[in-house]
């Protein structure tokens, strides 16, 4: 070793590598068998579980009908649904199986865990009565007839439509509607109704002896112009045998045929009354 060299050498430093160890192959494959069986393997076994048990069975009903959709009725329509799996239990199923029913309106269904199921019934509120083809039936607001007429006394008293097809219904529906804003009095008191022609409606009116025929245009003012005229034709002509009110400013009256009597004395009384 030269001199100069010996100089140097106690400055020089020696180069120190860090070595960074890694984790052992066989813990990293541990590690992701276990992630695997958390992610997938316990909804698998949660499934298997509730497709299994017998905790989901269906076997309570909650029931709730309607005078006419009574719980009996209800509770034999949905019978064949106990012991169902209650979460694969399809809903739609059980709506179709009470909507079967002519007076149900509406259902609301729910499934209660763990072994539940609710089912409520609206009933069907009727528009008015049709008589078609010499046969009643129950219409709702569209014109459909959904049920036939039965004398249940809990059935509030309607109107009596006279139609052949459901479309006359439903404009003798909504013409019911006009009736109702614009004379009030004569839909409270109307007891038939029938189309004649298209907007035009023949009125048979509780209190007046004698059919009214009207038009759903200007039926307010031929409402108002028969209030006040009436009285006084009544007084002249005595009870007419038919009313048209169809004119605008006009009242014509078909006199009745035969000898006076009751008619005239109902519609003096009528005539008083709109005084």
């Amino acid at each position: 070793m030269t001199e100069e060299t010996a100089r140097i050498s106690p400055f020089r430093r020696r180069r120190v590598v860090q070595r960074h160890r890694r984790p052992a192959s066989a813990l990293r494959l541990a590690q992701l068998a276990l992630a695997t069986l958390l992610v997938v393997g316990l909804p698998a076994v949660a499934v298997g579980w509730t497709a299994t048990t017998d905790t989901f069975d269906l076997r309570r009903f909650e029931l709730e009908g309607s005078p006419r959709v009574p719980e009996d009725w209800l509770a034999e329509r949905l019978a064949s649904f106990e012991g169902s799996h209650l979460l694969a239990l399809s809903l739609a199923e059980v709506r179709h199986r009470v909507e079967a029913h002519p007076w149900v309106g509406a259902v609301q269904i729910r499934k209660r865990l763990p072994a539940s199921l609710e089912v409520r019934v609206e009933e069907r509120s009727p528009a008015a009565l049709v008589r078609r083809h010499g046969e009643l039936g129950y219409v709702d607001a569209s014109g459909a007839v959904y049920a036939p007429w039965d004398p249940d006394p809990t059935t509030p008293d309607l109107v009596l439509v006279s139609a052949t097809e459901q479309d006359e219904v439903r404009r003798t529906l909504q013409f019911l509607a006009l009736l109702e804003r614009e004379a009030p009095r004569w839909a409270r008191a109307l007891s038939e109704i029938e189309e004649v022609d298209e907007q035009v409606y023949r009125l048979d009116v509780e209190g007046l002896p004698f059919p009214v025929t009207v038009s759903a245009d200007g039926l307010a003012q031929a409402v108002a112009d028969f209030h006040r005229w009436w009285p006084a034709i009544v007084a002249r002509h005595g009870a007419p045998r038919s009313v048209d009110l169809r004119l605008p400013g006009r009242i014509v009256i078909q006199p009745a045929a035969g000898p006076r009597g009751e008619p005239d004395r109902l519609a003096r009384a009528a005539a008083e009354e709109m005084r």
